[in-house]
């Protein structure tokens, strides 16, 4: 089944982001550590916990979402890092210890694990993943005593406040990331379903979700760390809304032990006939398959941040090319005109049209997904001489492009319709430009998401701002011209803030973006005025250095649209340093008042992927 499948890595997405991944937490990430710890208290106490058709131990038929996630990361599991433990719950309890009792064996709670692992000298470096995930078993404990609806506020603060201790503890150890999955909807299970309990079981979920969302947003906040919740309670209840969907026959039954209590783990039961498709391999815990999902949804919450910087990135590289080509209308050797040719003084008037293909790789050294693009634009534009030696003139623009990234991670479809105004000078020799455009963009976003079956889609708007600056010198001898160019292009891109849709539990809110570029260059032109009979050939040529001066880098706010109170902060780096840039071209005067010309650019040695552009340009002079 597609949902079994194990997707390409998150590194896929972002290069490495994250170096390794370390575990606290109940029986839903316990590997089968159980056995390993009765046999180190006391080697001869007989019990094997939880038995056999339980998988090696663990508290499910397969492997965890703990142990599946490493892997949907890019990383090897390393079960050394994984100290969860069956029955743990979030303070020092664990409800399986009256079962150990007659052994003299104790089982630690997750604070225990986490003492365990820092008092021992444990630590976390800045790119390690943590994973603290508990609660069920303090509900499981609370609902087996004399539970009431008036105390369901005060038990869910209990746990929440004991989560909060936990994490309080790993981020002194040095954690930077913590994922912190929240309880799915206990009145769901097999052992509440239809049972006086169901009530309360859903109302402790319900709760819990709701105060994990508020206190893990103010408490990342106050530590300075990422804490990240995975929303498993909404991944439940989308399954069970079409369980079908998602590869489950059967989402209401145990597959194994009784279906209306809580299993006792030491006693063989009989198993259903269709494990594959349940969601349940006992009455509390989840089959392989349902970790699969529990797996996908936590890899996502991850790194769907990374996939953002793609649409700013396009942006960008789209006002960059209409600089470049609104650039050559103000001036220079691949002007419209090939400025430096007669200006009749009866024509005062010019007129162009420039169709653009513009296509190539974009990549990011931290942040964000890389991807390939293709950008298709139409320019038009009226100049005029007001005085000898000086154009003014207007410009407007329709750019349609989309962006595909890297692993087929989503799309990016963009368009814009900018308007500006553009002025030049060139006595023949000396010759500079500088231009302003205004842009309005809109955008198309999907993202594909580790659920195979989930796709998250949004459509914002956005604007963008374009200026540039131009000069060059240009020396003659006979029919040749050649000299210095030097330019200034800025580009500021903002994106509105946008929810996604149809990915329930991944769909994140993305806050406003804002993104900026002042690239640099510095080259020489050539060109060469060659005739033909009645038309003018003139080929021409620039070769420039470029970089962008401000570095490119910049930060994006998210938070799941069911979990908003947790806001995360994407950094994306762009990749950097200086690049070479050729360009060239022929145009050709057809007659006094017509030039055609067709060219092409690319760039050669920019980290993250080069761009490449063929354009033609058809200039009219009244």
């Amino acid at each position: 089944m597609a949902l079994l499948a194990v997707l390409v890595p998150a590194a896929a997405q972002a290069e490495d982001p994250f170096s390794s991944v370390s575990v606290f937490g109940d029986s839903l990430s316990d590997r089968g550590r159980i056995p390993g710890l009765i046999a180190a208290q006391n080697p001869a106490f007989p019990l094997r916990f939880p038995v056999p058709p339980y998988s090696d131990a663990r508290f499910s038929n397969g492997p965890t979402y703990a142990e599946r996630l490493p892997g949907l990361l890019g990383l090897d599991a390393q079960p050394g890092r994984n100290f969860a433990v069956g029955g743990a719950e979030t303070d020092s309890g664990n409800i399986a210890n009256p079962l150990l009792a007659p052994g003299h064996v104790t089982l630690p709670g997750i604070r225990d694990q986490i003492d365990g692992y820092t008092g021992s000298g444990g630590r976390f470096g800045a790119r390690d993943l943590v994973v603290m995930y508990g609660g069920a078993n303090d509900y499981f404990a609370w609902l087996g005593g004399t539970p009431s609806p008036a105390g369901v506020q005060a038990e869910v603060a209990r746990t929440v406040g004991n989560i909060d201790g936990d994490i309080r503890k790993l981020a002194a150890a040095g954690a930077k990331t913590i994922l912190v999955p929240n309880v799915p909807d206990l009145g769901q299970t097999p052992a509440y379903r239809g049972t006086l309990g169901q009530g309360l079981a859903s109302a402790l979920s319900a709760g819990h979700a709701e105060a994990l969302n508020r206190q893990m947003g103010a408490l990342g906040r106050e530590l300075g760390v990422q804490i990240v919740v995975a929303d498993f309670a909404t991944g439940l209840k989308t399954v069970l809304a079409d369980p079908a969907r998602f590869g489950f026959g059967n989402v209401t039954e145990a597959c194994v032990g009784s279906a209306t209590a809580l299993p006792s783990y030491v006693t063989p039961g009989s198993v259903c006939h269709d494990p594959e498709g349940r969601l349940f391999w006992d009455s509390v815990h989840p089959t392989a398959l349902g970790h699969q999902l529990l797996a996908e949804y936590a890899a996502d919450t991850l790194t769907a941040p990374t996939t953002i910087g793609a649409q700013a990135g396009l942006a960008l590289l789209a006002s960059d090319n209409f600089l470049r080509r609104v650039g050559d209308a103000t001036g220079g050797e691949g002007g419209p005109m090939l400025a430096g040719a007669p200006a009749p003084s009866d024509r005062p008037v010019d007129g162009f049209l420039t169709l653009q293909r513009a296509f190539g790789s974009q990549g990011f050294d931290r942040g964000a997904t890389g991807f390939d693009y293709g950008v298709t634009s139409i320019t038009g534009g009226v100049t005029v001489r007001p005085a000898d030696r000086v154009t003014l003139g207007v410009v407007a623009a329709y750019d349609s492009g989309d962006a595909d990234l890297d692993r087929g991670w989503g799309t990016v479809d963009y368009s814009s319709v900018r308007i500006g105004a553009v002025a030049g000078y060139d006595d023949g020799a000396l010759f500079g430009g500088a231009g302003v455009a205004y842009g309005f963009d809109s955008y198309d976003l999907e993202r594909r998401t580790y659920v195979p079956q989930l796709r998250a889609e949004a459509d914002p708007d956005g604007n963008s701002l374009s200026v540039f600056g131009r000069a060059g010198y240009r020396f003659a001898v006979d029919a040749f011209t050649f000299g210095p160019v030097l330019g200034l292009r800025y580009s500021r891109v903002e994106i509105d803030r946008y929810s996604e849709s149809g990915a329930p539990g991944l769909d994140m809110t993305v806050e406003g973006q804002t993104a900026e570029a002042l690239v640099g260059s510095a080259g020489i032109a050539a060109a060469a005025r060659l005739q033909a009979g009645e038309a003018e050939i003139t080929p021409h040529l620039e070769l420039s250095v470029e970089g962008d001066l401000l570095g490119g880098d910049r930060s994006i706010g998210t938070a799941l649209v069911t979990v908003p109170d947790v806001r995360r902060v994407q950094d994306v780096e762009a990749s950097g340093g200086a690049y070479g840039r050729l360009a060239g071209g022929v145009a050709v005067r057809l007659i006094p008042a017509v030039t055609a010309q067709l060219g092409g650019e690319t760039t050669f040695g920019r980290d993250g992927g080069d761009d490449m552009a063929v354009t033609g340009r058809l200039a009219v002079r009244f």
